[in-house]
């Protein structure tokens, strides 16, 4: 597996193009924590974005759930790099580091 950093000034594009190319993908949500761990359901992606622009705050924000159900939502507040490993073009992670310390990593994979 090789790992690709990603510049923030190409945050928006990667993360675009990375929500059309995995929509409806299983996505697993971890988010580390100082002290905490949370693990989200496997769930299919809805999007992954850089929030700047509609909220003028550096976030990320991930969307994943079905249709006709709440989507769960997890929210990188001051991203301060964002990491991408693959396994093949289908399956993979994407590990997003916040300013504060805490760290929330998407694990992909292909197979609606």
């Amino acid at each position: 597996m090789t790992t690709q950093i990603i510049p923030p000034n190409q945050w928006v594009p990667f993360l675009d193009q990375f929500s059309l190319a995995h929509h409806g993908e299983k996505i697993q949500v971890r988010v580390i924590g100082a002290s905490e761990q949370q693990t989200s359901q496997v769930l299919p992606l809805e999007k992954i974005s850089d929030a700047l622009a509609t909220t003028g705050q550096e976030k990320i924000e991930i969307t994943a759930g079905t249709d006709g159900s709440r989507p769960s939502k997890y929210d990188v507040n001051q991203p301060i790099d964002v990491r991408v490993r693959q396994r093949d073009e289908a399956s993979g992670v994407i590990r997003i580091k916040a300013a504060d310390g805490s760290a929330t990593v998407l694990r992909f994979s292909s197979g609606k």
